[in-house]
């Protein structure tokens, strides 16, 4: 599968390099805090009935750790957040990190000096500790991000009940206390 997602990331690269533009930061990923492609607990029951695969398309990835398949996004998210990040660091994001840098790897042979980010949906970046743990996951794993984005859906900002005001208060603190000596760096918050 590694040897797949470095060719993708550098044939994606020679077409996207290709048209002549200059690429400040690759975005891999969408949202991918509870895993990727092929290596993902399973969905919410209708919310992926319309792929291709029709319904029940979801297979369980057992070749890359059985326990994957045997919890779904609803168990995940009904967990604490500690306990959510201690399965997830156990269970997916090992095996995620070695897949984004996979890409990155693929991606770095067309452009050398390539910089990358990936991004956490607003169900993660509402909980900081677990944004916290993904991103050093994925850099212990061999993807550091040079960008760590955290989206959020743009009505939760009209609302200071809601977790982007948590949010807001951990990124500005982790930025002015880790300011220099941070091991997670450049923090942005990318709106849906």
């Amino acid at each position: 599968m590694l040897a797949a997602l470095r060719g993708y990331g550098e044939a994606a690269a020679r077409q996207v390099v290709g048209t002549g533009v200059q690429v400040r930061i690759w975005d891999i990923g969408n949202k991918v805090e509870f895993g990727v492609a092929g290596v993902a607990v399973k969905p919410m029951p209708g919310s992926c009935d319309d792929t291709t695969g029709g319904k029940n398309w979801y297979r369980t990835p057992d070749a890359v750790d059985p326990a994957i398949g045997k919890i779904t996004f609803h168990a995940l998210v009904g967990m604490t957040e500690e306990k959510r990040s201690a399965w997830l660091a156990e269970h997916i994001w090992p095996h995620e990190a070695r897949m984004l840098a996979a890409v990155a790897n693929g991606i770095r042979t067309v452009d050398p000096t390539a910089h990358f980010s990936t991004h956490i949906s607003g169900v993660s970046a509402t909980g900081p500790a677990l944004a916290t743990e993904f991103f050093k996951a994925m850099k212990q794993g061999g993807f550091p991000a040079d960008e760590l984005v955290f989206l959020i859906v743009q009505p939760l900002r009209r609302c200071r009940k809601t977790g982007y005001w948590r949010f807001r208060r951990w990124r500005d603190q982790h930025n002015a206390s880790w300011r220099g000596r941070c091991s997670l760096r450049n923090l942005a918050i990318r709106r849906e």
